[in-house]
């Protein structure tokens, strides 16, 4: 018993232990920065349930705002990237649903590198497609 007592004791003086004071590390309210709180609301949409086919979307797995202001959408059912314009006017597909080249089985990700180049990671297939900068 006086063992059991004194394993608890130490438990309790190395949590007591750890963690340290926090006393003069917080700064007064006027010094921080930031916002205590942060609103996020709805300010436009894009996709239908019905009707335009350029504005139906099956499964988004990935949607990107580009520096050029351009709206990137992946869409892993459909098998295509949508693109559309600051305005959110659609201007083109990359890819389609297919095996062949420049088409997706499901496409999960995409990314821009260097020089305007699009890698969109194919999970279906197993591959990583390749875009030059003219898509």
């Amino acid at each position: 018993m006086s063992k059991s007592l004194a394993a608890l004791c130490a438990i309790v003086l190395l949590i007591s232990a750890c963690g340290g004071s926090t006393e003069g590390t917080e700064q007064p309210l006027e010094e921080r920065t930031g916002p205590d709180t942060v609103v996020v609301s709805v300010t436009d949409t894009l996709g239908l349930m019905i009707g335009d086919s350029t504005l139906v979307f099956g499964t988004i797995t990935q949607a990107s705002l580009e520096a050029d202001g351009n709206l990137y959408i992946l869409d892993g059912q459909l098998g295509r990237l949508s693109i559309f314009s600051p305005e959110l006017e659609f201007m083109r597909y990359v890819g389609g649903l297919g095996s062949g080249p420049g088409e997706f089985q499901y496409p999960q990700s995409f990314a821009f590198l260097r020089g305007g180049t699009l890698a969109v990671c194919d999970w279906g297939a197993r591959s990583v497609v390749f875009y030059d900068a003219d898509l």
